[in-house]
């Protein structure tokens, strides 16, 4: 009996030993596929991550690209900007020069039909005999702070500076004004201002000053006075405008009897021209 007993457990004995065995084994399995199947995952994310830097640098490079081709564009856009802006300066330099040589008839011709205008006030008022003390008609040559501006001493059209003008009206910083003359009488002003708060403030002192203006064009910025003597003939004519490409302002006003001798006389010489061809 005893023999039985030991043999019932040797084979308990062998079978636990089995069981552990195994019980060990199958716990080892999971651990081990676990560490098999991590190296993959990581290869997965790198292939993954060098995909995507693949992908963001043909992006870079389409982007540095684009960048490269806009800043040729700019640069060729600084040029042609660059060139316009000198072509405007000479063209702004050139009219300026222009402006200070020609008539005011010239300049001006057509602007003003010589019909009373509705509303438009009587040459009653000081403020249309002249223009800052000096009356209309008056001698310029014999004033002594008149000085004629270089290159205009010959025809009957002459062109004057003042000594001591002050270059303001209003609020208005002014770059020039310039007197003419028809056969020795004062007849004209004209006033050049730039930039557009200098408009703004010359249109507002000239509107104190005079009135609102006619407008022909809602569209356009020019302004429109006369004053009248009697029935039907403008004796003082006025006009304001701005171009807003150049940036610059003028302020014309004129004598009409004596503008309108002046175009006569113009007409006369041109007529008697014909027998030249």
């Amino acid at each position: 009996m005893n023999r039985a007993l030991s043999s019932r457990a040797i084979l308990v004995a062998a079978i636990l030993a089995i069981c552990t065995i195994v019980g060990a084994q199958a716990t080892r399995e999971p651990a081990a596929q676990a560490a098999a199947t991590k190296p993959t995952q990581v290869i997965v994310v790198r292939v993954e991550e060098l995909r995507q830097l693949r992908a963001d640098s043909k992006r870079a490079a389409r982007l540095e690209d684009e960048v490269r081709v806009l800043r040729e564009k700019l640069v060729k856009l600084q040029v042609v900007v660059e060139t316009l802006r000198t072509v405007n300066d000479k063209l702004r330099a050139s009219r300026k020069r222009a402006a200070a040589t020609k008539p005011v008839s010239d300049r001006w011709r057509g602007t003003f039909s010589g019909r009373r205008e509705p509303g438009s006030p009587p040459i009653v008022d000081e403020k249309w005999a002249g223009f800052r003390g000096i009356k209309w008609g008056t001698n310029l040559a014999g004033l002594p702070e008149m000085s004629l501006m270089r290159g205009k001493q010959d025809g009957d059209t002459k062109v004057y500076l003042r000594k001591g003008d002050e270059f303001t009206i209003g609020a208005a910083k002014l770059r020039n004004i310039t007197y003419y003359s028809y056969k020795g009488r004062f007849y004209s002003v004209v006033v050049y201002a730039d930039g557009s708060s200098n408009w703004r403030a010359l249109k507002a002192a000239v509107f104190a000053k005079y009135g609102k203006g006619r407008q022909p064009n809602q569209f356009i910025e020019r302004w429109l006075w006369g004053a009248v003597h009697g029935v039907g003939v403008l004796d003082v004519v006025i006009s304001l405008g701005y171009n807003e490409f150049s940036e610059e302002s003028d302020l014309l006003i004129a004598y009409r009897p004596i503008v309108a001798e002046e175009e006569a006389d113009d007409a006369r010489k041109a007529k008697e021209a014909k027998k030249d061809f």
